[in-house]
């Protein structure tokens, strides 16, 4: 989940004025990387702080629904 962080920064933010975007942040979490702590965004989304010091990201709940990879969830994507 760390290397689908939805955050500006990881995701290659374009620039408000034109030009090129901004390399992510990171391409590939290292495999020791864990959530330390979350918290509820609204009733739309949870934020994590993981263990590498990453904090900006807010993953809504249909983003997580769509990396989720059990059968439950498989058999509803489209």
């Amino acid at each position: 989940m760390r290397e689908a962080c939805p955050c500006a920064a990881c995701q290659g933010e374009a620039r408000p004025l034109g030009g090129p975007r901004v390399l992510p942040v990171l391409s590939e979490a290292p495999s020791d990387v864990r959530p330390e702590a979350y918290t509820m965004v609204g009733l739309y989304a949870i934020a994590f702080r993981w263990s590498d010091g990453h904090s900006t990201g807010i993953y809504p709940y249909d983003y997580l629904l769509q990396l989720c990879e059990c059968e439950k969830c498989a058999g509803k994507k489209k």
